[in-house]
């Protein structure tokens, strides 16, 4: 599953205040994941990208996002 944050796909998509609160969400918790031993101190809200195109093609007549607006999720 593909998830890209909240912040991101409110930003590229511009969804309404309704399909935001709709959207389904995981909120990381903060620590150490990973074998580098980095701690990660900020939590982060996440949506499953899947979600987030569906409800952008509700409120675009079935309009998906382009390629461009995919790609901007990754940065």
């Amino acid at each position: 599953m593909r998830v890209s944050t909240f912040a991101a796909i409110k930003r590229v998509f511009q969804l309404s205040k309704q399909s935001l609160n709709k959207l389904p969400r995981l909120t990381t918790l903060p620590g150490i994941y990973t074998m580098d031993e980095i701690r990660r101190s900020k939590r982060y809200i996440l949506v499953p990208t899947q979600s987030a195109v569906s409800a952008y093609r509700a409120e675009h007549a079935e309009t998906g996002p382009t390629q461009y607006m995919i790609g901007l999720l990754d940065n």
